[in-house]
């Protein structure tokens, strides 16, 4: 919604992954992947990080994630930080 109705272009953070909220009705790989899925970028304190990892790469060897919407992500957190970091600096 945030990126297809919305346009919103910029970084998306979830709040923490291991809330009960969320635990008490998913297992910690499926909310990795439908957090990712749904077009988060960074992934907040999920209950174990090797499990939300492994399914993060198991739903891109499945071929449910794609090389592109990696990509989107990394360039996103990339410019993040390249603001973050030169953000009062003229270079």
């Amino acid at each position: 919604m945030l990126r297809c109705e919305w346009g919103y272009e910029g970084l998306v953070i979830t709040d923490a992954l291991d809330m009960g909220g969320l635990t008490r009705y998913y297992s910690g790989d499926e909310i990795a992947v439908k957090a990712f899925l749904a077009g988060a970028d960074i992934l907040l304190m999920p209950a174990n990080t090797s499990i939300a990892v492994n399914a993060i790469r198991q739903a891109y060897d499945d071929g449910l994630i794609t090389e592109k919407r990696l990509d989107e992500s990394t360039k996103r957190i990339l410019r993040a930080k390249y603001k973050m970091i030169f953000k009062n600096h003229e270079y």
